[in-house]
């Protein structure tokens, strides 16, 4: 089972590895203790979580695929205006996704992310710093087995 911190992991390596071509300075995996001092933009901050339930189970209460959100935050760094910073999110954000859109192996197995239907989210426009949420997921196989 690929577990959410080692999918972040895995997508955080990704999207270090090709932080050129995408834009960005840094990419981490973000959580509410960690200390965001080293993190300046315009930068990459990959999120598990769980938002949407399971459409399968078993008799015995067994969930079976259960999708795991990866949410990255994509920073664009300090503009003028807010349309520059917001070009240059959205800019980091497909790219962001065309790196990170496709089976990615870790030591635990593979495991293989997927675009939502929204894929974007708008979290912050302004001038000064713009935030695009890029929304992909993935499956877990079982759980309560």
């Amino acid at each position: 089972m690929i577990t959410p911190d080692i999918a972040a992991a895995a997508v955080r390596e990704v999207l270090l590895a090709n932080k050129e071509s995408i834009g960005i300075k840094y990419a981490e995996v973000l959580s509410e203790d960690m200390d965001s001092k080293p993190l300046r933009p315009p930068y990459a901050g990959v999120i598990a979580d769980f938002e949407d339930e399971s459409q399968q189970e078993t008799g015995d209460s067994v969930q079976i695929d259960v999708p795991v959100e990866i949410k990255i935050l994509c920073s664009s760094g300090e503009h003028k205006k807010a349309s520059l910073a917001f070009q240059e999110a959205f800019a980091i954000a497909t790219k962001v996704i065309t790196h990170a859109k496709t089976t990615l192996t870790t030591d635990e197995g593979e495991f293989t992310l997927m675009l939502r239907k929204r894929p974007f989210t708008i979290i912050r426009n302004a001038a000064d710093q713009c935030v695009i949420q890029a929304n992909l997921y993935y499956f877990i196989g079982a759980i309560g087995e």
